[in-house]
C-alpha cells in the first residue's frame, strides 16, 4: 500500500501493510522488487524524488502509543539516511515538488494510520534547508500541478493553493479528494471514507455527469495513498484489497 509512481511512469514505490512494514521499489508491474528500509519500526508514506534518486518517508520514533512520525530522506539504494523534521507532531505524506527542491508534507497529532480525525496542516520545506517550514493551509497534500501550485484536501473540500499571491481556490466540495489530470479538463475524485471508496472521473466544466471508474473497498490505514494517478494522467493504480495492487 502507500504506493507512489515515479515521474517517468516506470517505477513503483510502496510499503508493506503489516505490523512492521518496509519500503520497497520495483518495476511498475511489480517485477524486480528491492527492499530499501529494514527498520524494526513503523514506516509509512514513501515518496520518490522526480529524478528517482532519493526517497522521503515517515518513520515512527518512540513507541506505537506515544511516538510520532518524522520525515527522513534516503537514497534509493538505502544509503545516506537524513532526518529532516523534528516536530512533536507526526510528519507524514511527503510530496516532492516537480523540480525536486522542496517537499510538501502534513503535520498532525495522529496515530499509526495515515488518515485520522486530526487532518492537520500542510507545510513546505526546502531540501537544502529543511529546518525552516512554511505553512500552506489545513489539510493533506495531494499533488503539485506545477512549481507554483499545490493541491490540498481538508476531508471535506479539495483546494488549489497558488504561490503567486492569488491565494486558494476551491476545486471540489463534496467530500472528494480530487486530482487534476494534465490539461485540467478532468479530475479523478476519490471519496473520503477510509473503509469504502469509489473513484470517479469528473469533467471540470461539469457539462457531463461524473463517471464512476470503479467501486472498491480498501485496506484500513491506506487512505489517501491507495489511489495513485500516473504523472501523464493515462492510468491509475489502486489497492483493491490487502496484497492486491491493480492498474
Amino acid at each position: 500500500v502507500g504506493m507512489k509512481i515515479s515521474s517517468d511512469g516506470k517505477k513503483l514505490l510502496y510499503y508493506q501493510n503489516q505490523d512492521i512494514g518496509h519500503v520497497w521499489i520495483s518495476d511498475l508491474e511489480g517485477r524486480n522488487p528491492k527492499q530499501v528500509t529494514s527498520d524494526d519500526r513503523f514506516v509509512i508514506t514513501p515518496a520518490l524524488s522526480p529524478d528517482g534518486n532519493s526517497i522521503a518517508f515517515s518513520l515512527l520514533t518512540g513507541d506505537a502509543l506515544g511516538g510520532v512520525f518524522r520525515l527522513y530522506l534516503i537514497n534509493r539504494d538505502g544509503s545516506s539516511r537524513q532526518l529532516i523534521t523534528r516536530s512533536n507532531s507526526s510528519a507524514r505524506l511527503p510530496i516532492w515538488s516537480p523540480d525536486g527542491k522542496r517537499l510538501a508534507f502534513n503535520l498532525a497529532q495522529t496515530g499509526i494510520g495515515e488518515f485520522s480525525k486530526d487532518i492537520g496542516k500542510t507545510f513546505i520545506l526546502d531540501i537544502a534547508s529543511p529546518d525552516k517550514h512554511v505553512e500552506v493551509g489545513r489539510g493533506i497534500p495531494v499533488r503539485w500541478p506545477d512549481q507554483n501550485e499545490l493541491i490540498l484536501f481538508d476531508s471535506v473540500r479539495t483546494w488549489r493553493y497558488s504561490f503567486d499571491g492569488s491565494g486558494k481556490k476551491e476545486i471540489v466540495n463534496d467530500s472528494l479528494m480530487a486530482i487534476p489530470l494534465p490539461g485540467n479538463q478532468y479530475l479523478v475524485g476519490s471519496s473520503a471514507s477510509p473503509s469504502h471508496e469509489d473513484v470517479w472521473l469528473i469533467r471540470t466544466d461539469k457539462k457531463k455527469a461524473a463517471r464512476r471508474l470503479f467501486k472498491g473497498t480498501f485496506p484500513r490505514g491506506a487512505f489517501p495513498s491507495n489511489v495513485q494517478v500516473a504523472p501523464n494522467g493515462k492510468f491509475l493504480l489502486y489497492v483493491k484489497s490487502p496484497g492486491e495492487l491493480w492498474k
